[in-house]
């Protein structure tokens, strides 16, 4: 099993995996800083990385806000997923995943 620790020059953010079967895999968090509170997060196996991505640098870049209208499929629309939101879900850009909401 992989265990992956990738941490940010300052040491405050930091991305852990260690894949847990049926349980969480990407683990993102980062330090408390002043007026932002220390906040972690999990993911499992079959969560998009293009959304843990988005999660990430939205809480550590405060200038990446998203605006009020996106939705949860935004990041993945912008990178590149595609169709099917009529069924409340998108297709990976290779047609080899298929993320939606339950």
């Amino acid at each position: 099993m992989p265990r992956v620790l990738l941490s940010s020059p300052d040491q405050k953010a930091l991305l852990r995996l260690e894949p847990e079967h049926e349980g969480r895999w990407w683990t993102p968090n980062h330090a408390a800083e002043p007026g932002r509170p220390a906040w972690s997060a999990g993911f499992g196996a079959r969560t998009p990385v293009e959304l843990i991505a988005a999660v990430t640098a939205s809480l550590t870049d405060p200038s990446a806000k998203a605006s009020a209208s996106s939705g949860p499929f935004e990041p993945l629309a912008q990178a590149g997923w595609g169709g099917g939101y009529n069924w409340n879900g998108v297709v990976s850009p290779d047609g080899t995943a298929v993320s939606s909401m339950s």
